[in-house]
């Protein structure tokens, strides 16, 4: 059948030139297609036979364009191991790093995911000048706890159950410290208010941390994998801002968010811009910010990696009941996502087009608390247009 995995030779060599996935990609997807791709695997190594060399071997763009095909048409353990050849190469680059982390994200399973947050970990060290860097290790846990509430075992008194129970609470407890680290860092200047989308997050981590800290009360299990739900003590540097305490300062009581869209992306010096169409038609981007039925923009990041953050609110207090009932009504319906790319000089010769991920989270249906959250991976070659990225909708 072929080997997918590792292509990693011993006299480590040099990578060679970017090619453009479509002069393999199209023979790649034919093969996928053709005989409930039975042989796929033969023309995947054939095509790497002869990007290598005695010197050189096959971009990150290579493994990466074939692994999205394959986790579209075959298995996702295939797609996984093509992709983590970009890991063996040798390559410290944080931009390739961050574009296999997004990959193994897109494919979904808890063991990708457990690799994506390695890497992410890894990018961290290479650019701690980067909030990015942070909040992607943040977003990739917060997801990972999210998900792993419905699909493991809830009884935190059996060795399952326990492990699992550990486990959430590291992983919560390192979300706190990732974007407290966010908040309270000074950072560059072209950074300036990327406080504000931690800040967000930092909150739906707090409604987690309340979810997993009741479903361990419910069940009788002590106190040992309780979580703070706010991180006080990480937030200290904001002690000195207020008298009442930080609590007060960064703490918003009133919390509730609708929906939640994030876009952020792996190129550095790169402006990409989050419009929303809301259901009335209102488009909310960098020079419309607000909407009358509460939704809410954050800065436009014109270099770095983002993100801008769309939020909007469930529900706004100081109205009268039938204002409220009405902006729900208005708020009902679907919400459609466009990211508008301006192509970058820093567009990677290793992996290719800009890769943005995209985030959303909305309250689920009939359910004051339960969240639906949904991640997507997307490549934008596309300068100046604006491409629809997503679809998300507000319940009634």
């Amino acid at each position: 059948d072929g080997n997918v995995g590792s292509s990693k030779q011993l006299d480590q060599p040099s990578i060679s030139q970017f090619k453009d996935p479509e002069s393999y990609a199209k023979q790649l997807e034919v093969a996928l297609k053709q005989e409930n791709g039975k042989d796929w695997k033969k023309t995947y190594v054939a095509q790497r036979t002869e990007m290598n060399g005695p010197k050189v071997t096959a971009p990150p763009s290579f493994f990466l364009a074939c692994a999205r095909l394959v986790l579209q048409h075959a298995s996702v353990l295939d797609a996984v191991r093509i992709a983590t050849n970009c890991l063996e190469l040798s390559i410290e680059d944080a931009q390739m790093l961050r574009c296999v982390g997004y990959f193994l994200l897109s494919a979904g399973e808890e063991f990708a995911v457990n690799m994506a947050i390695a890497v992410f970990d890894k990018v961290q060290e290479m650019q701690p000048c980067e909030p990015q860097s942070y909040l992607d290790s943040a977003l990739a846990r917060f997801w990972k706890v999210h998900r792993s509430a419905s699909n493991c075992d809830s009884n935190v008194n059996t060795n399952k159950g326990n492990s699992r129970g550990k486990q959430v609470q590291s992983d919560l407890i390192t979300c706190q410290r990732l974007l407290s680290y966010v908040l309270t860092h000074q950072w560059a200047g072209r950074f300036t208010e990327v406080e504000w989308p931690a800040l967000i997050l930092l909150h739906c981590v707090a409604d987690l941390a309340k979810e997993h800290n009741d479903s361990i009360k419910k069940a009788d299990a002590g106190t040992s994998f309780l979580v703070p739900e706010w991180p006080t003590s990480d937030l200290a540097p904001f002690q000195s801002c207020s008298e009442s305490g930080q609590e007060g300062l960064v703490q918003c009581s009133a919390f509730d968010l609708a929906l939640m869209v994030w876009l952020g992306w792996d190129t550095d010096k790169t402006d990409i811009d989050l419009h929303v169409k809301e259901p009335s038609g209102n488009e909310v981007c960098y020079s419309n910010r607000y909407s009358d039925i509460g939704g809410n923009l954050s800065r436009d990041f014109t270099e770095g990696y983002g993100p801008e953050v769309y939020i909007l609110k469930d529900s706004v207090g100081g109205k009268s009941k039938k204002a409220e009932a009405k902006q729900h009504k208005d708020m009902v319906g679907t919400y459609h996502i466009h990211a508008k790319y301006f192509a970058s000089h820093q567009d990677s010769t290793l992996t290719g087009a800009t890769s943005a991920v995209l985030w959303t989270l909305e309250k689920a249906k009939g359910s004051k608390t339960q969240k639906n959250i949904g991640f997507h991976n997307i490549r934008l070659n596309t300068h100046k247009q604006k491409n629809e990225v997503g679809t998300v909708c507000v319940p009634v």
